[in-house]
């Protein structure tokens, strides 16, 4: 079974709930919404119209209809910068709808050509950004590179005995992790429960022989992974041992999105995606890229290289095709 993901700016979505209804019935997962401001200003400003309402109500009609959210920003230095917090804390208060939040720095490919907004912008200015914002609920080494779940997915993705996508993409393309809220409302992220570096260690023994070993095997390692590098104290207070040891149990048993149960309704992914622009661009890091383009004669490009190199030649190149 794999996931739908629609992509949108939430404007169709605000304007009827019976669409929104209607894509649940047809197996939508989660809505990718476009949201980069609580501040009419910005969206007047970037996007040509003031939509915050619209995003509201978009999200209100997805939370009618049961659909999860990713929340997606366009980071602009100096001009939405500074609600970074605000936008978690939405996303913490809101967790039983919205699965994520993902701030993009803003890269100048296709329509936006011209650069008058242009501030360096890393992801390492995000996570101090994220700290001072927070309060330092959440702190910079609270945020991992992308590829720190590479071991993790080449485990499972033998023990569910089905290929999933490798996170072998740069350090440099992205920070990332899962955020808990509490019953009080404060955000934890899991790094706080489970011992990162302990938990990897062991699984990138697992995965080294992962070929070799069978399925209890690798539950094993799984379950030790998952039991030996708890905060057993953090646990107890905030989620419940029996809470936790049942998902785990159900997670080990039959790994997916759905066995995590009503915990899920908890967790949010808070991540910040660095894509690339002629002022960013690495070739190194294209190497690596993990999320294609599948142009219309089946061949596949990295996604930076097409939006910074072929997206222009391709898309004319269709649209001659198409009126001929």
């Amino acid at each position: 079974r794999f996931m739908t993901i629609l992509a949108t700016n939430g404007v169709r979505l605000a304007e009827s709930p019976q669409l929104a209804a209607k894509l649940k019935n047809k197996g939508l997962n989660i809505v990718y919404l476009q949201f980069d401001s609580f501040h009419d200003e910005f969206y007047q400003k970037i996007r040509g119209k003031k939509l915050l309402k619209t995003k509201m109500k978009a999200i209100e009609n997805c939370r009618k209809y049961d659909i999860e959210i990713i929340l997606v920003n366009t980071l602009m230095r100096g001009f939405n910068d500074n609600e970074v917090g605000d936008i978690i804390r939405f996303a913490a208060q809101n967790s039983y709808i919205i699965r994520g939040v993902i701030f993009q720095p803003i890269a100048f490919t296709g329509r936006a050509t011209d650069n008058p907004f242009r501030e360096e912008w890393r992801d390492w200015h995000f996570a101090e950004e994220v700290e001072n914002q927070s309060n330092g609920e959440i702190q910079t080494a609270d945020l991992f590179p992308l590829s720190v779940m590479t071991s993790p997915i080449m485990v499972m993705s033998k023990f569910m005995k089905k290929p999933w996508p490798l996170f072998s993409c740069s350090p440099q393309c992205g920070l990332v992790n899962w955020m808990y809220v509490s019953k009080s409302g404060k955000v934890i992220p899991i790094n706080h429960f489970v011992n990162f570096e302990k938990f990897f260690r062991i699984l990138q023994k697992t995965a080294k022989k992962v070929e070799s070993k069978g399925r209890f095997s690798l539950l094993s390692s799984l379950f030790l992974a998952s039991t030996q590098s708890l905060n057993w104290l953090l646990v107890t207070k905030e989620i419940g041992i029996f809470t936790l040891m049942k998902t785990i149990f159900k997670m080990h048993i039959s790994p997916s999105y759905q066995s995590l149960a009503n915990l899920r309704r908890r967790i949010f992914l808070l991540g910040c995606m660095a894509f690339m622009d002629p002022y960013t661009f690495d070739v190194n890091r294209v190497r690596r890229c993990v999320v294609h383009y599948v142009t219309p004669d089946l061949k596949i490009i990295p996604f930076c290289a097409y939006n910074n190199i072929h997206r222009i030649e391709t898309e004319e190149g269709y649209v001659a095709k198409k009126k001929a």
